[in-house]
């Protein structure tokens, strides 16, 4: 039957898994390679299909997109068994799959969908046939029914026949709960109810741009679509942020942008992270028990890992790219290592011996091979200054917990010792190392503050134990430039305070213990005298507003040579064509951190537009300079031209003629121009056989020659005139002389096909068309071939030649080839590469996101490269334009 699951992702009774029937307790799932479990479905009707679709709702986390289904067939009437190969699978997403008429070219009445992963769920699977298929010869439109309760004022349902498939319930009352079915009619037959819509009047709604937080929405970005941030049901997407209402969501993980909330979880944009008080010292050199310099050298585990580099899980094999950032043991003997077990090792040495408070190690792989469940664990163990090794135990390696922390703990009846090397020990040969830290304690040593002697404590300052005394001492007394003091009466003995607060226009900075200058957000401070020390070192620095911003003053440019602190000046120039409107061209760095308010502009101007040939300037104004931003100049053709792009027929001719440019935010004038008129080319019977003065434009001359032509004849001469409104003065009249008929053409290009009439004689036309009903008859040049045509070629579909007066076909049928013409799937937000063409007007706009409804490009297939055969390849998209040319509101 149809799709019914409601949540995808999520496990569901409604669908078949390999696991549903079976015991756990008695009978483990399992689905044996190579081939793993099948599902075989039927269907009523076989047909020859176009595509398959196959809603899987569940993919269990141990596989990704591209393994847990790895073969579907096709079941024929004939009895062949089709082979489709591995496809890539989405819970969320329907696998459609576009087929081949050349590979699928008979009736299909089954398929089997082939997984290796048993907790694979799949809901509903659909043939869809090719065109004008018999099935469907009997089909009647289908309409929507809307039933609602409480019901409608007419008492019955509402009936939508319209294609938008949209309704809108005007009959509402304020505080009324409504519950909505959708039934689906065709005919007299009538489908199920759909699942119930249940809608308070005047509440919020997943959709509607308000967070209800009540309903657990997470984001609401005014439409139910996955993979834009906020999902079909206002959930935060994994990898996004969404922020205001309505939510405006982008992809946080590797923007390059450290953000707060991501500081624990994105190694692309933050790196690994470190706990507050701990500090992470990566591998300073390494020795391992396979290398290779070419294939596996050792030394790619020293520093700090690769960032941009994800951990893999059941891989097939390691190619040589992974060896640019990450060890594996590549010179071991695979075929044979499960019959003599390998230990791997790798050991790491770091240049400051540390008290380890853990080790962390990074994976680029886990060790899991793709036909081979077992997880694969590693042993660890430190080596002391003194050589001697201290057991971390057995632990377990997971993608799903990279990098892996192990905690070091000490047994406190010994002694503590500083690492100096960290030993891991393996015998897969799928698990890739891309860098080992040693954590330990920031600004605290053990063993350093076990050694301090009576008379000493340690200073976290100077990492070392310094004497005390028991005696008090006074501080010096307290100096800070820009700052205003409060102390305590009785000068500057041992316990007293002083509040320490800055001067209009600067802030306190405190060093702190890890020698970064912080900003403090209070305005005061208080400092301690203890032990001869004032407990903090405080200054006050100016504040700095920084370079002004470029839109500050728009546009112009800014000389800041005395700086950018509090009390400092910038002045700007004015960048052309703008022009400074005002005296004082100087910024000033104030209290609060901003620059002054500016008292001049850069203005914006145009110079007076260039002349536009054959265009009369209709705005006396426009021949000075100086033209505000948004001001507009008005033309008009000449009689004979027009403005391109105007269609005849459309509007009244005077309107054509007329056109403004406006002056833009650059400087520069929006291009206007006029074109010749031009008159459509007369009949195809008569190609070849006139010759015209200027081509088909305005005041052209054609003329046919006629052997009687004499002005006595009473026919007149065989002459027309292209007018200014694009219509010709007259027709051409075949010349006495001009009989016979064409030849029935022979030199066709193979796959293309003539239907013509009875007779062959003068204005005879033969209709073309491909003998594969998926091609199309196109016009190409001399010695040109269908594999000359590149993707920003739109050559001229022909639909039928004519025999001209000369008794020739015209286009000429050697010149006519057939090509793959365009899939009806234009502007359905998805990039079909067959489509990303000019013959195709480019997908209708779905493979460049400035043209996509959805904003974001979705290639299909999957697979389909975003830089190769799914780019945005349209010359007229945002994408290739090199200024963009934004209209200017005057509003």
């Amino acid at each position: 039957g149809h799709p019914d699951v409601e949540q995808p992702c999520k496990s569901s009774v409604r669908t078949w898994s390999p696991n549903s029937a079976v015991n756990q307790h008695t009978v483990p799932p399992a689905c044996p390679e190579p081939q793993g479990c099948y599902l075989q479905l039927e269907f009523r009707y076989p047909l020859t299909p176009e595509s398959l679709t196959v809603w899987m709702t569940f993919v269990s986390p141990d596989w990704d997109s591209s393994g847990a289904v790895n073969d579907i067939k096709l079941l024929t009437i004939s009895g062949k068994n089709i082979s489709l190969g591995p496809q890539n699978v989405f819970c969320d997403i329907p696998l459609t799959i576009k087929l081949d008429a050349g590979q699928v070219g008979e009736e299909v009445y089954g398929i089997q969908i082939y997984t290796l992963d048993e907790h694979l769920e799949i809901d509903a699977a659909m043939l869809s046939s090719v065109p004008h298929s018999t099935l469907c010869a009997g089909c009647k439109p289908i309409q929507y029914k809307v039933v609602r309760d409480p019901p409608f004022q007419s008492g019955s349902p509402v009936v939508i026949s319209n294609l938008s498939r949209r309704f809108v319930d005007t009959e509402l009352s304020d505080r009324t709960t409504y519950t909505y079915q959708v039934v689906v009619v065709s005919g007299t037959e009538e489908s199920e109810p759909s699942p119930t819509l249940v809608y308070v009047s005047g509440s919020g709604y997943c959709g509607d741009g308000i967070i209800q937080i009540d309903l657990g929405e997470e984001c609401d970005d005014m439409n139910k679509i996955n993979g834009d941030g906020c999902s079909l049901f206002c959930l935060q997407e994994l990898s996004f942020n969404c922020v205001d209402e309505p939510s405006r969501c982008y992809f946080h993980d590797g923007d390059g942008v450290c953000e707060e909330f991501e500081q624990m979880t994105s190694i692309k944009d933050c790196g690994v992270y470190t706990p507050k008080g701990f500090l992470d010292q990566w591998a300073s050199n390494v020795s391992v028990s396979h290398h290779s310099d070419q294939q596996c050298p050792g030394w790619v585990v020293i520093g700090q890992p690769a960032a941009t580099q994800m951990c893999r899980t059941k891989v097939i094999d390691l190619n040589d790219g992974i060896s640019q950032y990450a060890w594996y043991p590549c010179t071991a003997n695979f075929p044979y290592s499960h019959m003599t077990p390998t230990i791997f090792w790798l050991k790491a040495y770091f240049s400051q011996p540390m008290v380890a408070a853990a080790v962390l190690v990074h994976l680029v792989t886990d060790g899991t091979y793709y036909l081979d469940q077992k997880q694969e664990t590693i042993g660890v163990q430190l080596f002391d200054t003194k050589e001697q090794s201290h057991d971390l135990g057995v632990h377990v390696l997971s993608c799903r917990n990279n990098p892996l922390i192990i905690p070091v703990i000490h047994d406190l009846s010994h002694p503590f010792y500083h690492t100096q090397a960290v030993l891991i020990s393996f015998s897969s040969q799928f698990v890739a190392i891309s860098g080992v830290a040693l954590r330990s304690f920031h600004n605290f040593d053990p063993i350093t503050i076990s050694s301090c002697q009576r008379g000493q404590t340690y200073s976290p300052a100077e990492q070392s134990c310094v004497h005390y005394s028991c005696e008090a001492t006074d501080c010096q007394k307290l100096e800070i430039e820009n700052a205003r003091l409060n102390c305590t009466s009785g000068g500057w003995y041992n316990g007293a305070q002083c509040n320490v607060s800055c001067k209009t226009g600067y802030i306190l900075q405190v060093q702190r213990d890890d020698d970064l200058s912080k900003n403090q957000m209070e305005s005061s401070i208080t400092m301690t005298c203890t032990d001869g020390k004032w407990n903090k070192q405080v200054t006050c620095e100016p504040v700095d507003c920084g370079v002004p911003d470029q839109y500050h003053v728009y546009p112009a440019t800014f000389n800041c040579s005395e700086g950018t602190t509090f009390g400092k000046k910038c002045s700007f120039t004015c960048r052309p064509p703008a022009l400074l409107k005002g005296n004082n061209s100087n910024l000033t760095c104030m209290e609060d951190g901003l620059w002054s308010f500016p008292e001049a502009l850069c203005e914006l101007m145009c110079r007076a537009p260039s002349i536009v040939p054959n265009a009369d300037l209709q705005t006396t104004r426009c021949r000075e300079d100086k033209h505000k931003v948004g001001s507009f100049c008005k033309y008009k053709c000449k009689p004979g031209y027009h403005v391109p792009g105007s269609s005849r027929k459309a509007r009244k001719y005077v309107k054509e003629r007329a056109f403004k440019i406006q002056c833009t935010q650059d400087g520069t004038w929006l291009p206007g121009a006029c074109v010749p008129v031009t008159c459509d080319p007369p009949p195809s019977k008569f190609h070849g056989l006139y010759q015209c003065s200027n081509g088909f434009q305005f005041n052209s001359e054609c003329r046919i020659k006629c052997e009687d032509d004499d002005m006595q004849s009473g026919r007149g001469s065989n002459v027309i005139h292209c007018r200014k409104d694009g219509t010709w003065s007259g027709s051409f009249h075949l010349c006495r002389e001009m009989q016979g008929q064409c030849t029935l053409p022979t030199q066709l290009n193979s796959h293309l096909k003539l239907q013509c009439p009875g007779s062959y004689g003068i204005g005879a036309e033969c209709t073309t068309s491909c003998l594969d009903h998926s091609h199309e008859p196109i016009l190409l040049r001399v010695n040109e071939t269908v594999q000359d045509i590149q993707h920003w070629m739109n050559p001229q579909r022909v639909k039928s030649v004519v025999c001209t007066a000369g008794l020739k076909w015209y286009p000429h049928p050697s010149l006519i080839h057939c090509v793959k013409g365009c899939e009806p799937f234009m502007g359905d937000n998805y990039c079909d590469s067959i489509n990303n063409r000019a013959f195709c007007n480019y997908d209708g706009g779905d493979c460049c996101a400035s043209t996509v409804k959805t904003k974001k490009v979705t290639p299909f297939p999957m697979s389909c490269d975003l830089q190769g055969e799914c780019a945005c390849r349209d010359p007229n998209a945002q994408e290739h334009n090199q200024k963009d040319l934004r209209s200017f509101s005057l509003g």
